[in-house]
Parts: structure tokens; C-alpha cells; sequence
């Protein structure tokens, strides 16, 4: 609770729109990483400039969770659950360690 009322805070004297639900703070920002209890979000025409965003921030994106049409996505409620076969960041550690 201290972090949202911090950055609550921070932000309202920043005048930085946000939605609040008492708990979390949702913020309308495109970067990566964003402080406890607060979730950035972005707004999209459509599904097209999803997938655009997503091609060209691959380098930054370890895994995409959805249920609609995007590529290389993962269902929701196996994301923390990997195969053998899912490579973080598609790199397959063994043949990595064999390179060395």
C-alpha cells in the first residue's frame, strides 16, 4: 500500500492522468517497466498495430499472453509453465553452454 500511495502521489503532483481503483494505478504509457502497483497500458485502433508494436519491440518482449489472433502468443495459464521447448528469449541454453 505504501507504493501506490507514493506513487499516487508522485503522479498527481506530476498532473499524470490515471485510473485509479484504490489498490492500483493504471497508467496509459509505452514502456516496459513500470513500479509496484502500478500497470502501464497502451490503446490500439486494432489488432494490425497490436502485432506491428509487438514485431517491432520482439527484442524486448519475452512472452505475449492472449487469447486472440497475435503470433507466437502463449494461452493464458501456461505462462508460467514451460516446456522443455520454450526457450527464454528463444535461446536454447544447452546448445548455448555446448558453444562456450
Amino acid at each position: 500500500m505504501n507504493n501506490y500511495d507514493y506513487n499516487k502521489a508522485v503522479y498527481l503532483m506530476s498532473e499524470i492522468k490515471l485510473l485509479d481503483n484504490e489498490f492500483m494505478l493504471l497508467k496509459e504509457d509505452t514502456g516496459f517497466s513500470s513500479p509496484i502497483s502500478v500497470v502501464l497500458f497502451e490503446r490500439y485502433k486494432n489488432l494490425e498495430d497490436v502485432q506491428t508494436t509487438l514485431s517491432q519491440q520482439a527484442e524486448h518482449i519475452q512472452a505475449i499472453v492472449a487469447d486472440c489472433g497475435i503470433k507466437n502468443k502463449i494461452p493464458f495459464g501456461v505462462a508460467q509453465t514451460p516446456a522443455l521447448w520454450d526457450y527464454a528469449d528463444g535461446v536454447d541454453t544447452l546448445a548455448f553452454i555446448n558453444e562456450l
